[in-house]
């Protein structure tokens, strides 16, 4: 009588086994989730940048880094609180270091446009905080009122009011009647 009651008290415990592994992976320790999230950096009390996504994924083991898996859209701002500069992907990742930015990649669909209203399309692109520039290794597309400029590799100002293309393959002028 007692075997009985002992195979089906073993049968249950698998199973619940079961169920708390579908709830919670081991994967998942040390990794904060957010939704509808608003990252603000400031220098001196002022807003330099703010960065908006749906989900966020902060890694907490190792080096702290902070994952945006269903991506995110990212706006610099001026002195006076007014945007410089917008940038939009559908993958990124933030890399702390005490506490502070460091870098920021971005990947997947990257698009950045500035106050002149020029264009940057790009497949992955690389914030540095501490030099207040971005990088791209790959291939370019910058689209300004009077031309398209294709190239590999880019630097520029983080508000990307400055830009250079490290290796330009092509340039199109546009009339603005073909906009």
């Amino acid at each position: 009588m007692m075997i009985p009651f002992l195979s089906i008290g073993l049968s249950s415990c698998v199973n619940d086994l079961k169920k708390i592994d579908e709830v919670a992976s081991l994967k998942d320790i040390g990794v904060e989730l957010g939704k509808n999230v608003e990252v603000v950096v400031s220098n001196n009390g002022i807003m330099r940048v703010k960065i908006i996504a749906t989900e966020t994924k902060r890694h907490m083991e190792g080096t702290p880094y902070t994952e945006f898996p269903r991506g995110i859209k990212a706006y610099t701002y001026n002195a006076a609180s007014e945007i410089e500069s917008s940038m939009t992907a559908k993958y990124a990742t933030i890399i702390e270091h005490g506490g502070k930015i460091e870098t920021m990649n971005a990947k997947n669909d990257v698009v950045v446009v500035n106050l002149k209203g020029e264009k940057l399309n790009t497949e992955e692109l690389m914030w540095k905080q501490a030099e207040k520039k971005i990088y791209a290794t790959g291939f370019v597309r910058i689209t300004t009122p009077d031309e398209i400029i294709y190239g590999n590799g880019l630097e520029a100002k983080e508000d990307f009011s400055e830009y250079t293309i490290k290796k330009v393959t092509g340039t199109v002028k546009i009339k603005n009647d073909d906009l």
